[in-house]
């Protein structure tokens, strides 16, 4: 698979070879919390031959992620702490790895998290806030590094969030790690929250390669063409994305 990148127009996605990317994503923030290796090699089948290209997916996920075991009785961290991911033979970021060989077999690319905004700034999530600025940038690095090298990789930053001056510093030095120990440079955007831009969160962000919209979830339902021209007519140019949330569940 080829690398995905932000073309010289500034105005839309191409892979190495220089043909446009067009980005066909589903959302399964859980895929590492709620499937099984059996179950996540099916969902992906099944969305290959959807013909989707992309999956969102988040590591530190927001139903308890960090508390509650996955499928397979694995956890990604101990003792709660991001700079001691569990890294045991079979377990949970093992998991990961085998999501990403079997999204590759299927010419699919994961939209990675690497934590949802609820462990940065609780407000309505299960939480718990467990970043500071020191461990984020830890983090980073190992999360960087253990999947910078992959093609089929891009990076999604943020997690439904509209974050304070101190929080928005824990998503740089996150960002931040990531870049420093990643093998090849790959796209990263930002999941806002609902009803907003990364346009209105993180706009001067160096890392930020790619705005992404929220356009809409149960309780309200914004205008995806207003906001992608929103977002085109802003400085500096970046190209723009739109996710529409129909809605989930704990269930």
């Amino acid at each position: 698979m080829q690398l995905v990148s932000v073309h010289e127009s500034r105005r839309f996605l191409q892979t190495e070879d220089g043909s446009p990317f067009f980005w066909l994503g589903d959302t399964t923030w859980e895929l590492f919390h709620r499937l099984s290796r059996t179950e996540i090699a099916d969902f992906l089948s099944v969305r290959h031959r959807q013909g989707y290209n992309v999956v969102q997916a988040v590591a530190l996920a927001e139903l308890d992620g960090i508390r509650v075991p996955n499928r397979e009785g694995n956890f990604p961290l101990i003792d709660e702490d991001p700079t001691k991911p569990d890294l045991r033979a079979g377990g949970y970021w093992d998991l990961v790895d085998f999501a990403f060989d079997i999204a590759e077999r299927h010419q699919i690319y994961i939209a990675l998290l690497p934590t949802w905004g609820d462990k940065i700034k609780k407000d309505w999530g299960d939480g718990p806030e467990i970043f500071t600025v020191e461990n984020a940038r830890a983090y980073g690095e190992f999360i960087g590094k253990r999947y910078g090298h992959r093609d089929n990789l891009i990076w999604i930053m943020g997690g439904d969030r509209s974050f304070e001056p101190q929080q928005l510093e824990i998503v740089r030095a996150m960002a931040e790690g990531i870049r420093a120990t990643e093998a090849k440079r790959h796209l990263m955007s930002f999941h806002p929250v609902g009803g907003k831009s990364s346009s209105s969160e993180v706009l001067n962000e160096p890392w930020l390669d790619m705005h992404m919209n929220q356009s809409g979830h149960w309780w309200f339902d914004m205008r995806p063409d207003l906001m992608i021209e929103n977002d085109l007519q802003i400085d500096p140019n970046r190209p723009s994305l739109v996710t529409k949330t129909i809605g989930h569940s704990r269930h």
